[in-house]
C-alpha cells in the first residue's frame, strides 16, 4: 500500500494508493529519519529538524473519489533568531486537515480570496504523497521571523560598537519628494 518514490521524490515521501484505502479509513504514523530531517532542514533553509513525526487518518469522503487527510504533526526545529542570529529551538504541534481530489474535480486558474476555503490538492496517478503533505504543512507552520523571548532589536543595535551603529541608520528616511518641494518653494519665491 505504501511505497517510497524514486530519487526525484520529495525528502519525506510516503505514497498511498487511493484505491487501497479501506472504506473504514486508514490510520498512519510517519516518522522522519536523520537523512530525511537533514534534507528537510536544507529545503526549509533552517538550522535543523531535530525530530518530525505525524499521526494521520485518511478517510474516503462520501465513499470516494475524494480523500481527507487529517492529523497532527509533532516537530522540534532549530532556526536562527532574526535579531541575535543565535540558534533558537522550537517545539511544534501542528494540527492539519487536507482534502485531495482527482484532477478532473479540481478547477485550475481559480482566483481565491482569503475567505475562501483552500481547494483540494490533486490526486496524481491515483496516489497521495502523505509524507510530502506533512512536510508542506510543517513548512507553512514555521515562524518566518523567529525571535528569542525578551530580545529587543533596539537593545541589540544599541549594544553594537559605534562604528557599526553608523552603518545602521535607524532615523526616518527622508521623503523622496522633499527636494522637489524645496525646488517648488524656491521657484515660487523667485517669481515674486
Amino acid at each position: 500500500m505504501t511505497k517510497e518514490l524514486d530519487q526525484d521524490a520529495p525528502e519525506f515521501s510516503t505514497v498511498i494508493e487511493v484505491d487501497e484505502i479501506p472504506s473504514k479509513g486508514l490510520q498512519m504514523q510517519l516518522k522522519a529519519d536523520a537523512t530525511q530531517r537533514e534534507a528537510l532542514a536544507r529545503r526549509f533553509d533552517i538550522l535543523r529538524v531535530d525530530s518530525l513525526s505525524a499521526e494521520c487518518r485518511l478517510t474516503l469522503l462520501a465513499g470516494g473519489p475524494m480523500v481527507q487527510v487529517k492529523g497532527t504533526i509533532l516537530a522540534v526545529v532549530q532556526q536562527n533568531c532574526v535579531v541575535t542570529q543565535a540558534p533558537l529551538k522550537q517545539s511544534m504541534r501542528v494540527p492539519f486537515s487536507l482534502e485531495f481530489a482527482p484532477a478532473s474535480m479540481v478547477e485550475e486558474n481559480v482566483e481565491l480570496t482569503l475567505e475562501d476555503a483552500d481547494p483540494p490538492d490533486v490526486i496524481l496517478e491515483g496516489k497521495i504523497d502523505v509524507g510530502e503533505a506533512v512536510a508542506q504543512q510543517l513548512a507553512l507552520a514555521l515562524d518566518p521571523y523567529p525571535r528569542q523571548d525578551g530580545v529587543n532589536l533596539d537593545q541589540v543595535l544599541d549594544a553594537l560598537p559605534e562604528g557599526r551603529k553608523a552603518l545602521l541608520d535607524r532615523t526616518e528616511p527622508k521623503n523622496p519628494f522633499a527636494a522637489l518641494a524645496g525646488l517648488s518653494n524656491s521657484t515660487s519665491k523667485d517669481d515674486e
